[in-house]
């Protein structure tokens, strides 16, 4: 089996890891989350489904592409979520 990870070296990589920026400030003033969620090709029903879990843990910063064809889904979570629009990133 796999050995497990020193606690020193299992510390320090969690030290190095929460040393990165969660997010940037933009020139409009605008808070950027690095963090986005990325929606695979899966059907509306589970795009809908992931998209409300991944608001609910925090992503603010979505990936949402037209070959997924998983739109419908992803819009249904967006207006359920309650979120305010301006506060959700989706390119």
């Amino acid at each position: 089996g796999a050995a497990a990870m020193p606690a020193a070296t299992a510390a320090a990589s969690v030290a190095a890891a929460s040393s990165y920026p969660s997010s940037v400030t933009l020139s409009n003033g605008a808070i950027f989350p690095l963090a986005s969620f990325g929606l695979q090709i899966y059907d509306d029903a589970t795009a809908e489904k992931l998209t409300l879990l991944a608001i609910e843990a925090g992503f603010r910063n979505f990936f949402a592409s037209v070959l997924a064809r998983n739109q419908a889904g992803f819009a249904r979570a967006i207006k359920r979520c309650g979120v305010p629009r301006e506060e959700l990133f989706i390119c």
